[in-house]
């Protein structure tokens, strides 16, 4: 690690580290009760449908159970296995037996309502005398520099049936503030590609999954009308852009649009067609991790992966002993582990500063003020309702004004600001927002 980020980022975070974790983020008890009470009994009914089906002493939370009911006593064809062989019973093989039985739509319902309820909603068993959830954040487990924690709160699901994000209340007199970076990991895809089409879409202010869309799909529209006009296209290149920030295949891509692989191979070439910059990037950062064993992003955060300099023969896959296949499989996945560090890395790296400047601010002019929580590019705020406005108003500069121009990251980035009573109740903050009104 060099003195930049050991001095300027990871230090720097370790006041913010613990001002998170001394605050807590307050908890509403009660309606994570109330969930609890409306959702077991549903469980119970949808756990007694499934025995009837598996016969006395089923049990739907053993795999091995429901692996031989499936493939076994009920003769479903296999659509997906385990690295070992075995018929897999996880959710995207049951998602592919939709239809096959009854009882599929049985044990994928079953999962959802015993991982709210065995998950979510004991949630306040873990939450302090005064209502606040107060969790451990460790600013170096992940290899990217990523915040990793141990708690439930950073794998809370967005948008679903059961609103578990509004038990994430604020106290009384009080808002949450949360503030995001627009398009964070692509803004730093194209300044680090230098793609021409993207560093012009930045500076515009044009969305960048619209603007792939268009070319790839040669639509005749503005690319940020293309959520509107061509919600099924930007859905498709946005799959495009996150799977190649994660290093997924035209396999994955395939899955993931329900499409065929072969497809899926045309999208990717249609999409490096007009952006061969970033094809260009990607091959480079293989290339390097296999000859160095390492990849370094724009800050020098280094990912280590020895597994990329491995060798061997030049054959056929199919002509490869095992432990060849899996020296290549070791190979791939490093180069993709290496394709995903430099754009990750740098975007925790930015989240890390945009942390200490937030915080500074506040302990310098607003120690009311609570940081409460990060998530990847996100920043959340307890914030009392007569200062919501203000500080609102003051986080895009701070998070956007972080010196990176000497890292040749010159696009300033985008922030997103919203507001609310609860962490599943922030609406976009507008420039005057009714705090007061909403604040109980």
């Amino acid at each position: 690690m060099n003195a930049f980020l050991m001095h300027a980022v990871e230090l720097a975070v370790l006041p913010v580290v613990v001002a998170m974790e001394d605050a807590g983020y307050p908890v509403d008890i009660a309606y994570l009760h109330q969930l609890r009470g409306r959702l077991e009994p549903e469980m119970e009914l949808v756990k007694k449908r499934i025995c009837e089906i598996g016969g006395d002493g089923f049990n739907p939370n053993s795999p091995q159970q429901v692996q031989r009911l499936l493939f076994g006593t009920l003769g479903l064809a296999v659509s997906k296995t385990t690295k070992t062989g075995q018929p897999a019973t996880d959710g995207e093989a049951l998602d592919q037996l939709k239809g096959k039985h009854e009882v599929v739509p049985l044990l994928i319902r079953f999962r959802q309502l015993a991982k709210i309820v065995n998950t979510y909603c004991s949630i306040p068993d873990q939450v302090d005398p005064d209502g606040r959830l107060r969790v451990q954040f460790n600013q170096l487990a992940a290899e990217t520099g990523r915040f990793a924690s141990p708690s439930v709160i950073q794998l809370l699901p967005k948008d679903d049936e059961f609103a578990i994000r509004d038990a994430f209340r604020a106290t009384d007199g009080h808002m949450i503030v949360g503030a995001d970076f627009r398009q964070q990991e692509l803004n730093i895809l194209a300044q680090v590609s230098c793609d021409k089409n993207m560093l012009a879409a930045l500076t515009a202010g044009v969305d960048l999954h619209g603007l792939a869309a268009v070319k790839v799909f040669k639509l005749d529209c503005d690319p940020n009308q293309v959520e509107v006009l061509h919600k099924d296209k930007r859905k498709a290149v946005k799959s495009i852009q996150f799977g190649l920030l994660y290093g997924k295949s035209a396999h994955s891509l395939a899955r993931d649009l329900g499409i065929t692989v072969e497809a899926a191979k045309k999208l990717l070439d249609n999409y490096f067609a007009q952006f061969p910059a970033v094809r260009k990037l990607i091959d480079r950062v293989h290339k390097d991790v296999v000859r160095d064993g390492y990849v370094d992003d724009v800050f020098g955060r280094r990912r280590q992966l020895p597994a990329a300099t491995r060798r061997v023969p030049r054959r056929k896959f199919a002509e490869m002993s095992d432990e060849q296949k899996a020296i290549l499989r070791g190979i791939d996945a490093a180069k993709r582990e290496a394709q995903n560090f430099i754009i990750q890395g740098a975007a925790a790296t930015i989240t890390k500063l945009a942390m200490v400047r937030c915080h500074q601010h506040i302990v310098a002019d607003h120690p009311e003020i609570r940081f409460i929580l990060t998530l990847h590019d996100e920043l959340q705020f307890e914030v009392p309702a007569a200062l919501v406005d203000h500080f609102a108003a003051e986080l895009p500069e701070l998070m956007c004004n972080l010196g990176l121009e000497r890292f040749g990251l010159k696009v300033p980035l985008s922030v997103d600001v919203k507001v609310g009573v609860s962490w599943g109740k922030m609406a976009k903050w507008k420039g005057i927002h009714e705090s007061a009104s909403q604040a109980q």
